[in-house]
């Protein structure tokens, strides 16, 4: 989205001074120091002209001694005059995965003085509102942001020459904010969320253009968010994100998959092989698989008779001992199986007295 909005446009100068040290006995180094607007006189027309007057705010920063006076201290001091002007935002609102974030850009335009006019000029007429009047009254909005932000900052914030703001226990000297400014309580101290300082340690301050601007344009978005005035149509845009996997590698996946592909057929070799010299497959375990395999022997079946009982101590030592294989029985037949002439070709495990290897193309079984 796109609009026109407060603006600070600041001029930076950046000094050294000597002042007496007078350690820990008073409060008399501004730290910080900022004009405050509100406090001007003026009403009417008189105020149109007072508004476009530039914000003056200074930092100090003790920095060494003087090498020539053991009393003297060196100050840094940075001052910045910032005249309350207007830009041309193009702002860029983002909700990626829950979040919320906020890009822009800014064009300076100008001064709000250029903007002013002596409004008791201009009436609207049939609702109509002229073109130096809509510009007067954007102007009024935009420094009514500006004397927001700003009006918080002013005052003083004092400290004593060594950094500290309190001189310790017992001492009736204690430093702060002077005119109510609350500028350590905002970013612009730099020290604000650091916990760990020692409670006598005072705060550093930081500011620029930037950072001025940084702030400025986030009180202009959360006027513009929450106070429900403004209506603007801007386009909107949303991205559905789909995963897709791909590999940076692709060799650490398919080396190893193509090795135990390789290694595996041998052994798949060996297994249709097997199938096809047996002609028939087994089926895992099971009693059934059992009594039609192991009941053709009788010299199985009389050594297993002893142990008829099952459990472990019941197996006799010669059925231990007993070498058998799986082949085509030759010696399995009864006495009632002999007296019919059609003879049941059986395979089954039996001692090598009893087994012959089984023939291809031979039928076993009924």
């Amino acid at each position: 989205m796109e609009f026109e909005g407060p603006f600070l446009k600041c001029n930076e100068s950046l000094i050294t001074e000597t002042h007496p040290n007078r350690g820990t006995m008073a409060c008399d180094y501004n730290a910080f120091t900022s004009s405050n607007m509100s406090t001007l006189p003026g009403l009417g027309s008189a105020r149109l002209f007072l508004i476009s007057q530039p914000f003056q705010l200074s930092v100090s920063k003790t920095i060494s001694k003087d090498p020539d006076e053991d009393n003297s201290l060196i100050q840094e001091v940075q001052t910045l005059s910032c005249a309350p002007s207007w830009a041309h935002y193009t702002v860029n609102v983002t909700y990626l995965n829950g979040l919320h974030t906020i890009s822009r850009e800014q064009e300076y335009k100008g001064s709000i003085r250029g903007m002013l006019k002596l409004i008791d000029r201009y009436k609207p007429q049939n609702g109509v509102w002229s073109e130096d009047l809509v510009k007067t009254m954007a102007a009024y909005n935009h420094f009514a942001i500006i004397e927001a932000l700003m009006d918080p900052l002013g005052g003083n914030y004092t400290m004593l020459y060594n950094g500290k703001y309190y001189a310790g226990v017992g001492s009736p000297v204690s430093c702060g904010p002077i005119a109510g400014s609350l500028v350590a309580d905002t970013r612009f101290n730099t020290q604000r969320d650091n916990f760990t300082r020692s409670p006598a340690d005072g705060p550093s301050f930081s500011v620029s253009e930037d950072l001025l601007n940084d702030a400025l344009f986030n009180t202009t978005m959360n006027a513009a968010f929450q106070l429900g005035y403004w209506e603007e149509a801007v386009d909107s845009r949303t991205s559905t994100f789909r995963q897709f996997y791909s590999f940076a590698s692709p060799k650490t996946i398919l080396i190893p998959y193509l090795l135990c592909l390789a290694l595996s057929l041998p052994f798949l070799y060996l297994g249709l092989r097997s199938l096809r010299s047996n002609g028939v497959s087994a089926i895992d375990g099971g009693l059934m698989q059992i009594l039609m395999t192991s009941t053709g022997s009788r010299t199985l079946n009389e050594a297993a008779a002893n142990g008829c009982l099952g459990g472990e101590e019941n197996i006799p030592e010669d059925f231990k001992n007993m070498k058998i294989r799986f082949g085509e029985l030759v010696s399995s037949a009864s006495d009632d199986e002999q007296d019919n002439p059609r003879q049941i070709r059986r395979a089954g495990f039996g001692v090598d007295s009893e087994v012959i290897p089984l023939k291809r193309g031979v039928f076993y079984g009924a």
